[in-house]
């Protein structure tokens, strides 16, 4: 009977280790990317030669915590429901997410869940209920972007998030019924100019530091 004890606490001292090294390990957060010219495109887009032709596709194949890389191109827009990061290589001035346009109407550039950050992009010709970023809460961070030529009924630019160094430029709320540039978000070092809405020009509902509003 001891020695079956002995048996037993050891098998279970053991056990115990080897959950300390699992809960101990970290987990290695992966990185998928999108080009639009890559020429073997196939899933699950971990490299550039492999690389998704589309970003959604990339996001679709990723789990929270993963990173998406999109180097130069125009893109469709897309739909982030975890906790992913959306980074650009070379920024907004080539990296673009216009509205999809179906017979007339179009859609919001980026739809964004919490946790999700999005960083170097230019989102253009955005409609629905935020044309140009529809954020589920400020625990969305936009870092780098430039939100142009948006129009949407709640905000022409961007609903809720966080955003740092920014440019919100030249949004409308349609019939101006809503702001034209952000509602309900917060605001660092932002440039917000000509955006026209009726319930606000350029921010309603948000905090602002250190932003220029014209």
């Amino acid at each position: 009977m001891a020695r079956g004890a002995s048996i037993t606490r050891t098998a279970a001292l053991g056990a115990w280790v080897v959950f300390c090294f699992l809960a101990a390990t970290p987990v290695v957060a992966d990185t998928h990317y999108a080009w639009t010219n890559s020429p073997s495109s196939s899933p699950p887009y971990t490299n550039w030669e492999t690389a998704a032709h589309v970003i959604q596709d990339a996001i679709d194949v990723a789990e929270a915590g993963d990173t998406i890389s999109v180097t130069d191109g125009v893109y469709q827009a897309i739909c982030v429901n975890t906790s992913l990061a959306v980074r650009s290589v070379n920024g907004p001035d080539v990296t673009i997410i216009p509205g999809l346009s179906t017979n007339g109407w179009s859609t919001c550039c980026a739809i964004l869940a919490d946790g999700s950050l999005l960083d170097g992009f230019t989102l253009r010709d955005g409609g629905g209920d935020a044309g140009g970023a529809s954020c589920t809460s400020t625990n969305v961070t936009l870092t780098n972007c430039i939100i142009v030529g948006n129009s949407g009924n709640t905000a022409g630019g961007v609903c809720r998030g966080t955003l740092h160094n920014c440019t919100i430029s030249g949004n409308t709320s349609p019939n101006y019924a809503g702001v034209g540039g952000a509602y309900c978000s917060v605001l660092y070092h932002c440039v917000l100019v000509g955006n026209s809405g009726g319930s606000g020009g350029g921010a309603a509902g948000c905090e602002l530091h250190f932003c220029e509003i014209t």
